[in-house]
């Protein structure tokens, strides 16, 4: 080992090896940080993208199965409370006239 300091010997004292071990371990602890604040900055972004993604999961849920405007009824609007709701049957409507015959142009041929 060459000694920058003028006058000192090149010999090695008994401690220098003992001052290497101790520069890696600094070194590998300051690495092994680095690397779990590295993890932990991560680890928060995804569970910050977690929960934007369950509130995401939420809303189209609430979308999916919530109420909608169109089940609910429109008779009850104009009607005092206490009169019966009559509701009228699916389908054609009785007394109303139905959707007719179709023109095809093949049966005017006679």
């Amino acid at each position: 080992m060459l000694s920058l300091v003028p006058g000192a010997t090149s010999s090695t004292c008994s401690a220098c090896p003992l001052k290497v071990e101790l520069t890696e371990a600094r070194c590998q602890a300051n690495y092994w940080k680095a690397q779990h604040q590295r993890a932990k900055e991560r680890e928060a972004k995804l569970e910050q993208e977690v929960e934007v993604l369950k509130a995401k999961i939420k809303e189209l849920d609430r979308r999916l199965w919530g109420h909608s405007s169109e089940s609910r009824s429109r008779q009850h609007e104009g009607l005092d409370p206490g009169q019966p709701v009559v509701k009228r049957r699916r389908g054609q409507q009785p007394g109303r006239p139905g959707p007719g015959r179709r023109d095809t142009g093949e049966a005017r041929q006679s």
